[in-house]
C-alpha cells in the first residue's frame, strides 16, 4: 500500500521518463483526475490564514480545480492574510465565475492583494466583498481592477464597507472607465450627498455607453437633492430615451424613471 505522496512521486518519475516537462506542465499533469466539481460552499468555517501552509492551502483550493465555477467563503474568518492567497489564485484562474468573500474582515490590505489578482482576470463575473471593512482608501484598489480593460465582472457587492465620500469617489472614477459592470451594491457605506453626486456625475459622463443597470444605494444618508441628481442621470440614459413610450403631459413626471436602469435610494 502506497501513501499519496509516494504515488505522486512515482507519477512524477513516469512523466519525466516520457519527456522533460516545464513546472507548469508538470502541475497540470498532476492535477487530480475525474473531479468535475463546479460549486463548493465552505461558508461559516474557521479558515483564518496565519501560517504559510494555510496560505498555500487556500491558493491550491482555488487554483487546482479547472472545473470549479462557484466558490463560497462567506464568513470564514479569513482576515487580512486571506487576501494574498486569493489574489495569487485569481491571477491565473480560467474557470471561476462566482466568488463570495462576504464578512471576512479582509480590510484594506487584504483587498489590495485580491485587486492585484483581479487586474489580470477576465473570467470572474460575480464578486461579493460586502462587510469586509475595506474603507475609503481600500476602495482605491477596487477602483484599479474595475478600471482594468481585462475585467469581465458583471455583479459587485460592496455593501457595508465604510467607504464614505472618499470611497464613493473612487468607485465613481471606476464607473467612468468600466465596460462590464451590470449590478453594483454600495448600500450602508455613508457616502452622503457628496458621494452620491460623484456617482451621478459618473453616470452622466458614461451615458452613451453605460453598462450598469442596477445600482443599490440604501442606508447612505443621501438627501433629496443628491437623489434627484442620480435620478436625472439615469433618466438621461440614451437607451431609456429611445425605449420610453411617449407619455401624456399630465403623467410625464410620474414616468421619469427608466425601465432599463434601477437605483435604490433611501
Amino acid at each position: 500500500i502506497y501513501d499519496k505522496a509516494s504515488l505522486i512521486e512515482a507519477r512524477k518519475k513516469k512523466l519525466h521518463l516520457k519527456q522533460k516537462l516545464t513546472p507548469s506542465e508538470e502541475e497540470e499533469e498532476l492535477r487530480p483526475r475525474g473531479c468535475n466539481l463546479v460549486e463548493l460552499n465552505l461558508s461559516h468555517n474557521h479558515m483564518t490564514i496565519e501560517t504559510p501552509d494555510q496560505d498555500e492551502a487556500l491558493t491550491r483550493l482555488i487554483s487546482l480545480s479547472n472545473t470549479l465555477i462557484t466558490l463560497k467563503l462567506d464568513k470564514c474568518d479569513l482576515g487580512i492574510g486571506g487576501g494574498k492567497p486569493i489574489g495569487q489564485a485569481l491571477k491565473g484562474n480560467k474557470s471561476l465565475r462566482v466568488l463570495d468573500l462576504a464578512r471576512n474582515s479582509l480590510g484594506e490590505h487584504g483587498v489590495r492583494k485580491i485587486a492585484a489578482g483581479l487586474e489580470d482576470n477576465s473570467v470572474l463575473e460575480f464578486l461579493d466583498l460586502s462587510r469586509n471593512a475595506i474603507g475609503g482608501r481600500g476602495l482605491k484598489y477596487v477602483e484599479a481592477f474595475l478600471s482594468s480593460p481585462n475585467t469581465g465582472l458583471h455583479d459587485l457587492s460592496l455593501f457595508g464597507n465604510m467607504m464614505g465620500i472618499e470611497g464613493a469617489r473612487a468607485i465613481a472614477n471606476a464607473l467612468v472607465k468600466n465596460k462590464s459592470l451590470i449590478t453594483l451594491d454600495m448600500g450602508l457605506n455613508r457616502i452622503r450627498p457628496k458621494g452620491a453626486v460623484a456617482i451621478a456625475h459618473a453616470l452622466i459622463a458614461r451615458k452613451e455607453s453605460m453598462t450598469l443597470r442596477t445600482l443599490k444605494l440604501k442606508l447612505n444618508f443621501i438627501n433629496d437633492r443628491s437623489a434627484l441628481e442620480i435620478a436625472t442621470a439615469l433618466s438621461s440614459h440614451p437607451e431609456s430615451e429611445k425605449q420610453a413610450a411617449p407619455a401624456p403631459a399630465s403623467t410625464a413626471a410620474a414616468s421619469a424613471t427608466p425601465s432599463t436602469s434601477a437605483a435604490t435610494v433611501p
